[in-house]
């Protein structure tokens, strides 16, 4: 596909010079680079209703310690560990 693409200056002097350096064999190499940088980018951005939604699920579970922490709901340390080694037994 091709795509006419209309660069300012700066961005035009920027990709040139990066080439000139050796960061990249060609100025339309360096293009590729940026735009696949840019994909990655955006895949990766935060969705913020999933991470509220993730919150809110972490909030919940703190309560539910707090609240069995508050009631005595608690094992000690060698309990604990007790019942990890007999799970892994």
């Amino acid at each position: 596909m091709n795509i006419a693409l209309k660069l300012t200056a700066a961005q035009e002097a920027w990709i040139e010079a990066a080439a000139a350096r050796g960061a990249f064999a060609t100025p339309e190499e360096a293009l590729t680079s940026i735009i696949d940088h840019g994909i990655v980018a955006l895949d990766t951005e935060p969705d913020d209703d999933k991470d509220e939604a993730e919150l809110a699920f972490v909030r919940a579970r703190l309560a539910e310690a707090e609240d069995d922490i508050a009631h005595g709901r608690i094992l000690s340390r060698e309990d604990s560990e007790a019942r990890i080694a007999a799970l892994i037994e």
